[in-house]
Order: C-alpha cells, then sequence, then structure tokens
C-alpha cells in the first residue's frame, strides 16, 4: 500500500485536461475571475472529504483499505481561498498562498516540473459554464473542475485518480465570492 501513497503524492504534485477552445466567452470569464473563500463549514469539509475516501476504498480488499484512507486523506487537500482570472486566451488560479499557476486556454505549453522534480502535464478545458485544471503525470493526476453557480458562489469538483484506486476519489467544496 505505500506504492498506493507514492503514486498519489506523485499524481498530485501534477495535473491534466482535454483540449480547450482559444478563448473564454465574456460571460464566463466574468463568472469565474475573483477572489474566493471556503464556504461550506468544517464539519460539512470533513462530512463530505470522508463520505468519498469510503466511496473510493469500498472496492478495495478490506485490509488495503486501513492503507489507503490515511493516504487519500494527505492528498485530498482543499484550498481555504481560491483566486481566479481568466481572459480570453489565460486562466490564472492561485490557492490560498502558494505561488499562482498560469495557464493558455488552448493548451499550447508544455509540461511544467513538479514539486517531486518530474515532469507532470497540464492542461485547461473550458466550455460555457466551467473550467478544468488536470494535472497528470505517469502516477495518476488530479482534475480541478470549476463551476459558478449564480453570481456568488463557486463549486469546485476535485477528483484524484491513479491506477491503484479502483474508484477515483471525488470530493466537492463550495465556495462564496469575496465582495
Amino acid at each position: 500500500m505505500s506504492r498506493l501513497a507514492h503514486m498519489l503524492a506523485l499524481g498530485v504534485l501534477c495535473v491534466s485536461m482535454a483540449a480547450a477552445p482559444s478563448f473564454a466567452a465574456p460571460p464566463l470569464t466574468a463568472q469565474l475571475t475573483g477572489q474566493w473563500v471556503i464556504a461550506d463549514t468544517p464539519d460539512e469539509l470533513i462530512a463530505n472529504l470522508e463520505e468519498a475516501i469510503e466511496t473510493a476504498v469500498a472496492s478495495m480488499p478490506r485490509a488495503f483499505r486501513l492503507f489507503a484512507r490515511p493516504a487519500l486523506r494527505k492528498h485530498a487537500t482543499t484550498c481555504d481561498e481560491v483566486y481566479l482570472e481568466m481572459d480570453g486566451h489565460t486562466v490564472t488560479r492561485q490557492c490560498d498562498a502558494k505561488a499562482p499557476l498560469t495557464r493558455r486556454l488552448d493548451n499550447s505549453e508544455g509540461a511544467i516540473v513538479g514539486k517531486d522534480g518530474k515532469p507532470c502535464d497540464v492542461d485547461v478545458a473550458v466550455d460555457r459554464s466551467s473550467v478544468q485544471l488536470s494535472f497528470q503525470n505517469t502516477e495518476g493526476g488530479q482534475r480541478d473542475h470549476y463551476r459558478a453557480e449564480g453570481g456568488d458562489v463557486l463549486v469546485v469538483t476535485h477528483e484524484l485518480y491513479a491506477p491503484q484506486l479502483p474508484e477515483d476519489l471525488v470530493w466537492t467544496v463550495r465556495y462564496r465570492r469575496v465582495k
């Protein structure tokens, strides 16, 4: 099971997605651009994540679950604050005080170097109502899907995946716009 933890760590250090158009529609840009803070209560966050972890490990042999749960908890992180900025050609995302990540919407940039020093593919996908950032390497990855609800709510669905996981770990976090 330490291999699972290793694979998850490598996958989380990177992120990936399908091809995106070379522009973002102005309404989507206005809906997503801004500073967002977590709206869910700590109890809601914990309950949501624990339910997602149980779903992800449900089909594993019972003995593996004991090792998988802590590894998944370690890598299933959530930003307390998210900054998003979109224009017609790029998207920038910043999680808490970490360095911002800016990527072209046409995916014309190459891989980045992950925290582990290994290449990590980053892909952007945009549709009429959302943007997705995907980070991926040979060990797995994470997809982060950002969708505005109304003018002041941002719903972020995270999906953590690795070849060793029979089910992807998927959890959702709600944010409110900072005025």
